[in-house]
């Protein structure tokens, strides 16, 4: 996020209307929305709930901070994240078996649509897998860069369409003509129309973010279900589950209590007192969620998990969420907060596929996350810890989060201040996973899968 901080400054000197990029990509945003007045652990911000009715023809992106949504686009507009991306192998190669596996029920012959194609990969491999036709929308001047390699591959000029546009401002009309929406000759054009002819039967997108719903991608992958997918139509991936369980880690947690050293000592600093800053530096620092890979020996308990059907999930009921926590203690330790990670599940017509992010499993660029108290909980083994994780989601398409945990049947409770989950720690030199990259034939079991269905 300091590199997106960065882009930030390149990015407000122009109108807000519209940003012109170095590929010379002019990304159109919606007007900055009306100054909220609420403050947030020192950040001013508008709730959803605040923005909500404003701009619901934008959907999230039309209601967020304008900032924010040139920001997020800059950012995925530069070769340098798309690369990280790509080199995720669990990320791209999980993809990559889906689709393949699910060729023949959910690609040959089909017509599909790339929601958010960043570097175009999975429209890649969708018409590798033989899609007759592949709608690759992307909102960023990454857009040009799937262009570029749509030119450069003979197969993907007849099949791959890039669309320069919000999904949340595309629709679908008959009336279009298959002259306007092929390119002609071998000359691969920018599409600023802003329709395409019919529903799709495949909609496939890598919209996760950490936690599952950081950047909020997944609302528009949801949008795009609602607008696009054909009635039975096949999302890939069609569903996740969220994880939660308590650790203890006092070499993390002293770690960040050193960061605000300095205000604890400076009594006489030049002659000035400035101890009164320790507060503020302390929820400054305890407000960042933690993103790094997990010792799974440092978990105090098993894992709670909360599933998400993308195929009948509605977005609102991703603005407000409220997860309630019941962990069984196994050793007596101090609990520092709460880890989180994410399985994601690709249900095709002939093959289920998926992967975790769970401590132990494989790296990938997710990490996983951890939400900290701002003073550990001392605990038993056999105790059971009790609380809950409210998460709101704000105009920066992110999420506040606030973290409680009670040691059931005592008045023994410690929380987290609000957390800003867009504002991740990526702590560097952290314990590295361990667990051999292996693709299980039971679907759920293990780190990776890959079941075909009985009778395909």
């Amino acid at each position: 996020w300091s590199l997106m901080a960065s882009a930030l400054a390149l990015a407000t000197e122009t109108e807000t209307a519209g940003v012109e990029r170095g590929d010379g990509v002019t990304q159109r945003v919606e007007d900055e929305p009306e100054t909220c007045r609420e403050e947030r652990e020192g950040v001013w911000a508008c709730s959803d709930k605040e923005r909500r009715g404003k701009k619901e023809a934008g959907g999230h992106i039309g209601m967020s901070d304008s900032r924010s949504v040139n920001e997020y686009f800059f950012y995925y507009s530069k070769m340098e994240h798309q690369q990280n991306m790509l080199r995720d192998y669990v990320r791209t190669s999980m993809y990559k078996i889906a689709i393949e596996e699910n060729a023949s029920s959910d690609f040959e012959g089909k017509t599909v649509m790339d929601v958010g194609a960043g570097s175009g990969i999975l429209s890649y491999f969708a018409a590798l897998s033989g899609a007759s036709r592949v709608y690759s929308v992307e909102a960023s001047g990454a857009a040009g860069a799937i262009e570029t390699v749509v030119s450069d591959n003979e197969l993907f000029k007849d099949t791959i369409e890039v669309l320069n546009i919000l999904v949340e401002h595309l629709e679908v009309t008959e009336a279009c003509s298959q002259g306007e929406s092929r390119s002609e000759g071998k000359e691969t054009k920018r599409k600023q129309r802003k329709q395409i002819e019919s529903k799709v039967d495949t909609l496939i997108s890598e919209p996760i973010g950490v936690a599952l719903f950081n950047e909020r991608m997944v609302e528009t992958y949801l949008t795009a279900r609602d607008k696009f997918l054909k009635p039975n139509g096949t999302m890939l991936p069609s569903r996740a589950s969220l994880s939660f369980a308590p650790f203890s880690d006092s070499t993390l947690y002293a770690e960040l209590r050193r960061k605000v050293e300095f205000w604890e000592s400076a009594s006489d600093f030049h002659g000035i007192d400035m101890t009164g800053l320790t507060e503020r530096s302390l929820r400054e620092v305890f407000r960042q969620p933690v993103c790094d890979y997990l010792d799974p020996l440092s978990i105090l308990s098993d894992p709670l998990t909360r599933g998400f059907d993308f195929r009948s999930l509605r977005a609102e009921e991703l603005h407000s969420l409220l997860f309630e926590f019941d962990f069984e203690i196994r050793h007596t330790a101090l609990v520092h907060g709460v880890a989180v990670w994410f399985d994601i599940f690709f249900e095709g017509g002939s093959s289920s596929v998926g992967f975790s992010t769970a401590p132990g499993c494989p790296p990938t660029h997710w990490y996983q996350m951890r939400l900290l108290l701002t003073k550990p909980l001392a605990v038993n083994a056999g105790q059971r810890l009790v609380g809950e994780l409210r998460m709101e989601a704000n105009g920066f398409q992110s999420y506040w989060a606030d973290l409680l945990l009670r040691i059931e049947g005592t008045e023994f409770e410690a929380k987290s201040v609000t957390i800003d989950l867009k504002d991740s720690f990526y702590r560097q030199g952290s314990f590295q996973p361990f667990t051999a990259f292996e693709i299980s034939s039971t679907a759920g079991q293990g780190c990776a899968w890959a079941e075909e269905k009985q009778g395909t």
